[in-house]
């Protein structure tokens, strides 16, 4: 069994707490300062001209998002194991800066929360105009019957781009540790399931945790989310 689970004006203000992770919808962030600071300079622009402004021009338009935010500091860089042609490999958060993630926590024998999931990232990521621009990662928390070359046979099913990454029992405990995520082995006769939280983690190109979405989220407006922070970051190119 699986369990899952804003800037300025229009947010939507609850807060949640699901497992080890307290999430909340912040009054102030990354995108609020970008606009506040924004006013800031136009303002300082105006009061050294006389050019008559509209009370439009200084009120940009805020942008609506759908994912949640959190006071806790969550995420940083890891080295997992990855499969490709070649074989096993090393890979680091670090060789994604640049490009958008999503980046995602489960197991190949979870029955339906992370095959959902998956579905919804593939939709996604299918949904962009130009598809390099958002990576999927799969991080196990299963690792000793999830081996890399199992994940990739797995993700398949959903993308072929999808990155599926294992480790050992302390590289995965300290990556979910540092993401917050919350996952204990259930026994079930001679074998076994994964409980785990089904946060899906929007990372920017900086690699930093911009947004969570609950695995009820839609893809329309995960999706979404995705779209406006490419314009507002290159608003020629999108």
């Amino acid at each position: 069994m699986c369990h899952s689970s804003g800037y300025e004006n229009g947010y939507r203000s609850r807060k949640l707490n699901y497992g080890r992770l307290n999430v909340v919808d912040l009054d102030r962030g990354r995108v609020g300062r970008k606009l506040k600071a924004l006013v800031v300079c136009l303002g300082c622009f105006l009061c050294c001209t006389t050019i008559p402004v509209s009370a439009e021009t200084l009120s940009p338009p805020l942008v609506q998002f759908n994912g949640y935010t959190t006071t806790e500091k969550i995420g940083g860089d890891f080295e997992l194991l990855g499969f490709d042609a070649a074989g096993e490999h090393v890979v680091s958060l670090r060789q994604f800066r640049g490009k958008y993630l999503l980046l995602l926590f489960g197991f190949t024998h979870c029955p339906i929360s992370c095959p959902m999931i998956l579905s919804r990232a593939a939709q996604i990521v299918d949904s962009m105009e130009h598809k390099n621009d958002l990576g999927v990662i799969f991080v196990t928390l299963d690792p000793a019957r999830d081996r890399p070359n199992n994940l990739e046979l797995f993700l398949k099913a959903f993308n072929a781009d999808f990155i599926g990454l294992s480790g050992s029992e302390e590289q995965i405990r300290k990556v979910a540790d540092a993401y917050r995520v919350s996952y204990s082995k259930q026994v079930m006769g001679a074998s076994y399931t994964i409980d785990h939280s089904t946060y899906m983690y929007l990372l920017d190109k900086a690699g930093s945790v911009v947004f969570l979405y609950p695995e009820n989220e839609s893809a329309l407006n995960i999706a979404q989310d995705v779209k406006n922070l490419m314009r507002m970051e290159s608003p020629a190119l999108h």
